[in-house]
């Protein structure tokens, strides 16, 4: 099932799968399991249906996905055109001439010529280094880069340019930062995707239609967060209050 094109050319599926947490590992023993945990769900998705799969460099699982999406397409003879496959810039790579370095690893890790929706993580720069989460002295604050997100954007239209992706769009962003986007970019964001749910319905965000401007806005919701109360009923009307 597709939303109306991102492009002219380009449709994104309704439905997609998260890959945040699956690999997610707190020993060196539960690697191997993590890893094939991954490529499990990837397989399973695939021959359930599912052609939109939602990666990130963060995660740090895109090798495994790439294994396994070549692997499932091969068996279900499955063309890349038929599938929707999107990853993020991390925001230790904001600086303009590290984001096409980290859109290179993900497409490296992948397998892929091509992203079809590229995302800014999130609207704030680390400073660049081998840590994910770089810290100050303190050990707990986080390191932040000086980056104007406008400088990170332009950076990301030339990936487009360059053919590395199809579309590029937001993730985690406001209103104010959307429309400082919106205000100076040269090629518009296509999708935002926020996080909302019924613990979380981010309501304000979501009703307010003036900064999105034709944006496909897409719902991220960790369907397997085992730390998110218990709902055993959530009736019609709860749903229609949270996905209009």
């Amino acid at each position: 099932m597709l939303t109306p094109s991102l492009s002219e050319l380009h449709d994104i599926p309704v439905l997609g799968l998260g890959t945040w947490r699956v690999s997610v590992i707190s020993s060196v023993q539960q690697l191997q399991s993590s890893r094939t945990a991954v490529g499990e769900a990837i397989s399973v998705a695939l021959a359930t249906g599912y052609r939109h799969i939602d990666c990130a460099y963060l995660y740090g699982n895109e090798k495994e996905i790439g294994n396994a999406l070549r692997s499932s397409m091969e068996h279900l003879g499955l063309r890349r055109d038929e599938m929707f496959i999107v990853s993020k810039l991390w925001c230790t790579h904001f600086r303009p001439e590290l984001v096409q370095k980290c859109c290179e690893q993900s497409l490296s890790d992948l397998g892929l010529h091509y992203i079809d929706l590229y995302l800014m993580h999130s609207p704030m720069a680390f400073q660049p280094g081998a840590s994910i989460f770089p810290v100050e002295s303190d050990g707990v604050t986080i390191s932040i880069d000086k980056v104007p997100l406008t400088d990170t954007w332009n950076a990301m239209e030339n990936l487009v340019d360059a053919g590395l992706v199809k579309s590029i769009g937001l993730s985690n962003c406001n209103k104010h930062q959307i429309v400082r986007i919106l205000t100076e970019c040269r090629i518009k964001p296509v999708n935002l995707q926020i996080e909302a749910h019924v613990n979380f319905p981010n309501s304000e965000l979501r009703k307010d239609k003036s900064p999105k401007r034709k944006m496909d806005i897409r719902y991220w919701h960790q369907k397997g967060e085992d730390k998110c109360p218990s709902i055993v009923t959530i009736s019609d009307s709860a749903w229609s209050h949270c996905y209009p």
